[in-house]
């Protein structure tokens, strides 16, 4: 069983960039550019 802590604290970089890589993508910043509607992004 995994601990609280373990489940919360997030993805490491590599588990990240793997993730990206899986789905073409080159970083976050392109997740969210593909994932969140122009007119509701902050940045």
């Amino acid at each position: 069983m995994t601990t609280f802590a373990h489940r919360h604290i997030g993805s490491s970089e590599s588990q990240i960039q793997e993730m990206m890589g899986a789905m073409g993508l080159s970083s976050l910043d392109a997740l969210m550019q593909d994932t969140v509607p122009q007119d509701i992004r902050l940045a």
